[in-house]
């Protein structure tokens, strides 16, 4: 190859390895293809403090996620108009509620929670709560933060991307995360993970 061929091929091959890079920075080294995933990536390695998020139950009674201390939760957050994913999130807490019943009460429980508190009041909450079978163990909660910034706010710190749509629905990422009694997010999984992998990784991570 002489001089004039190489420097023909010098700026293309130099604009390829900045894309490169910029996509590599980009995605947080690779790891985060999607917008789920980079706001996944961008709350920080695990594992991290939980935010202080409010709540209220499907029985009125109303907490900081805090106030849980001293027991392992699993988290995942919704909203119950959803027509896809959250109810198939949702079916699969109730069978993880299943697969370890042994630790459900004493050492374990789990939390559903809404972002969409204007309309998934306490009634709403009550009644998806019995849907699921009504385990005393598993809360069925709408978050109730100060105002809109906070909740997304909340939701970012943990790692998880909501956005409204025009039509009153919700784009959102379906993660289910592990929180341990200190009060620190340990794992997440993904909605597409296999039940018994879940199960499995919750006890290897409660050991």
């Amino acid at each position: 190859m002489n001089k004039k061929d190489l420097k023909r091929y010098i700026f293309p091959i130099a604009l390829i390895c900045l894309w490169i890079v910029l996509l590599g920075f980009w995605t947080h080294g690779f790891g985060a293809f999607t917008i789920y995933s980079y706001t996944l990536k961008s709350a920080g390695p695990f594992p991290r403090e939980i935010p202080p998020i409010n709540l209220i139950d499907q029985d009125g009674n109303t907490f900081n996620i805090k106030d849980l201390r001293g027991k392992y939760i699993l988290l995942n957050f919704m909203y119950l108009e959803c027509s896809s994913v959250c109810h198939y999130v949702l079916g699969d807490m109730n069978k993880l509620s299943r697969h370890l019943k042994d630790l459900m009460g004493k050492d374990l429980m789990i939390v559903s929670s809404s972002f969409d508190g204007d309309n998934d009041g306490i009634d709403s909450l009550k009644r998806s709560w019995r849907n699921y079978g009504g385990k005393k163990n598993w809360l069925m909660t709408s978050m109730i933060p100060s105002g809109a910034h906070e909740l997304q706010d909340q939701l970012r710190q943990l790692g998880v991307w909501v956005k409204k749509r025009k039509d009153g629905g919700f784009n959102h990422s379906s993660y289910i995360f592990l929180i341990g009694p200190n009060g620190q997010v340990l794992s997440v999984f993904e909605p597409s993970d296999k039940i018994e992998s879940i199960a499995h990784a919750v006890r290897e991570l409660m050991k």
